[in-house]
């Protein structure tokens, strides 16, 4: 089995974001900037393998939409999900197929990532409904087979729509309405991730929580989604012994619930 890195990036002025991110496979890379233009080329990995890239200029906008590029233009059997502010560790290739190889029954596997922000279990599951918010885009690798191809990104949510995040939760959800079987394997990291110059994170702010509240409509529906506030306010916001916080973050999530975008 093949891998092929899918890169989403913005204004780079070469190519040298392959080099940058560490690729050692055959990549799709979808690079958002003022012209339409395509570039194909060759490379020497670091174990002097001979490496091909489809360098994708667009001015197309929109995180979700570079995905779906990206996923309409893969060609190999497995496909890692990668952002501009990843370093992919050089061993990633082997560590996707061996999980894939284990796993046959899966097209979506979640992989372990080495990032300060979160920290990874280092048990196997399923992912479900209900911890699909658990997993980033980028730890996601998948077949390229008809049934991922036709279940695209939402390009309504993702950095670039103003929506904030929960692209890829949204994804694996859609998913998972065509009973993909999705799995978290607690891996060796495919990659080191940094969060400076973030393109939607911009800190705990109002539009942050309001644009939260809608993310929960858009992934859970009006009914689970109200759940899904509660458990946010009770379990997952910090400073939970300060009411007076909670009480407008609860107000903004509530803005944003109501919102129809």
């Amino acid at each position: 089995m093949k891998v092929q890195v899918l890169v989403a990036c913005m204004n780079q002025s070469d190519f040298s974001i392959v080099k940058r991110s560490n690729i050692q496979t055959d990549a799709v890379v979808v690079n958002q900037c003022d012209k339409d233009e395509i570039h194909e080329f060759d490379f020497q990995n670091t174990q002097d393998k001979t490496c091909h890239v489809k360098f994708i200029n667009t001015t197309e906008r929109g995180l979700s939409r570079s995905r779906n590029m990206a996923i309409y233009n893969a060609t190999a059997d497995l496909c890692l999900i990668c952002d501009d502010d990843e370093v992919l560790d050089s061993n990633y290739e082997t560590t996707i197929v061996q999980g894939f190889t284990s796993h046959p029954n899966c097209d979506i596997i979640a992989f372990k990532l080495d990032f300060d922000e979160i920290t990874f279990s280092d048990k196997e599951y399923n992912v479900n409904k209900w911890n699909a918010g658990r997993i980033a885009s980028v730890q996601i690798a998948f077949r390229n087979n008809n049934l991922i191809r036709s279940t695209p990104f939402n390009i309504k949510m993702g950095s670039g729509t103003g929506n904030g995040c929960g692209e890829e939760n949204k994804f694996l959800l859609d998913c998972l309405k065509k009973r993909v079987q999705i799995k978290y394997i607690p891996s060796d990291n495919i990659a080191r991730i940094s969060t400076e110059g973030s393109l939607w994170f911009k800190g705990y702010t109002p539009e942050y929580w309001i644009n939260r509240g809608w993310i929960a409509k858009m992934l859970y529906g009006k009914f689970w989604g109200v759940f899904y506030i509660v458990y946010q306010i009770l379990f997952r916001v910090k400073k939970r012994d300060n009411f007076h916080y909670r009480i407008h973050i609860l107000n903004w999530f509530i803005k944003g619930f109501k919102e129809n975008r």
